[in-house]
């Protein structure tokens, strides 16, 4: 093929776009919903098992030092919250469970398919305050 064909081809091609429009456009106005207080993880799986995804974040409420999972479900209009429960892990000793501090602890948000179920774990450790290593990991 010569320069000349190519060149062509090039300009049909990118042309073409200007002349029968992008199919890449902006996103409409949607109703996007901004949800409360500090979001400092999120990730989506089916936690109710309907076959639906929800969003599920890592919040701390009125930027307190306490760690709450969130559990939000979209109804085609809106997104509402469906459960929070309190993150704790294991102290220490690992003989007791301890609410997580967002400022000392810390945590991640995993998706896991167990073959049967999705599921969204958080994985936390504490931080000894004497050394700063992490310490006792729990899933949960």
């Amino acid at each position: 093929m010569s320069g000349a064909s190519r060149l062509i081809i090039a300009l049909a091609v990118a042309g073409s776009s200007t002349l029968l429009g992008s199919p890449v456009r902006g996103a409409e106005d949607d109703g996007s919903q901004v949800l409360p207080g500090d979001t400092r993880g999120a990730i989506t799986g089916d936690v109710d098992g309907d076959g639906v995804p929800e969003l599920v974040r890592v919040t701390n409420p009125n930027q307190s030092s306490q760690v709450v999972l969130e559990a939000w479900a979209h109804d085609g209009d809106e997104w509402s919250i469906i459960g929070t429960s309190v993150v704790a892990r294991l102290d220490e000793e690992q003989s007791a469970r301890v609410p997580l501090d967002v400022a000392a602890d810390g945590f991640g948000l995993i998706a896991w398919n167990d073959g049967e179920s999705e599921r969204v774990l958080i994985a936390t450790t504490g931080g000894v305050a004497d050394d700063g290593r992490g310490c006792c990991l729990t899933i949960s």
